[in-house]
């Protein structure tokens, strides 16, 4: 070709030829992406990937510079998707605290009892399930255990202490001063 023609599409350079300065390189196999650190993706869409990049004829660069901004819009996405969550758990956390019914002054103590529902009915992997995902604090949650932990409370029964095994009859119990005189 004439002196800063391209060549025709899908013409190949002849072999042993290198491409021309500036040239856009479609690479027979694509060279392992580089994820930025804390990224991690599934080898089979990487691999996917690939294949689109290879009919789309990218660089090597111009496929990095893809997989760079595809991971950092996935990055984004999780993040506000946590951060929503969050404000989510926040925000139960916060009706819980002004409930009329287990909230306000008496917070603290309603968890508490609402605590020994949890430990009487449940397991320690309801426990961590509530950790986990944050729905401990969602006002409905809380409420339930509190309610059935005031039952817990209210069922148990005093025992007082039992008979110390006195030698004495009942009349010389009630009246330990008649007992002397006989």
């Amino acid at each position: 070709p004439a002196e800063g023609a391209k060549p025709a599409e899908g013409a190949k350079p002849a072999e042993g030829a290198k491409p021309a300065e500036g040239a856009k390189v479609v690479p027979e196999k694509y060279a392992d992406f580089k994820l930025p650190e804390g990224v991690k993706a599934d080898p089979k869409h990487l691999e996917s990937f690939h294949g689109i990049a290879k009919k789309f004829k990218l660089s090597q660069e111009e496929a990095q510079e893809l997989v760079n901004f595809e991971a950092g819009r996935v990055k984004d996405f999780a993040d506000q998707h946590v951060k929503a969550w969050g404000d989510t758990v926040a925000g139960w956390l916060k009706t819980a605290k002004e409930d009329k019914e287990f909230g306000g002054a008496n917070y603290d103590a309603s968890v508490e009892i609402a605590k020994r529902s949890i430990a009487k009915f449940g397991t320690p992997a309801l426990s961590a399930l509530y950790d986990q995902l944050g729905i401990g604090n969602h006002p409905e949650v809380i409420r339930y255990h509190y309610r059935a932990g005031k039952t817990i409370s209210e069922a148990e029964i005093v025992k007082g202490r039992t008979g110390g095994g006195s030698d004495k009859t009942l009349a010389e119990r009630i009246f330990p001063s008649a007992a002397k005189t006989a």
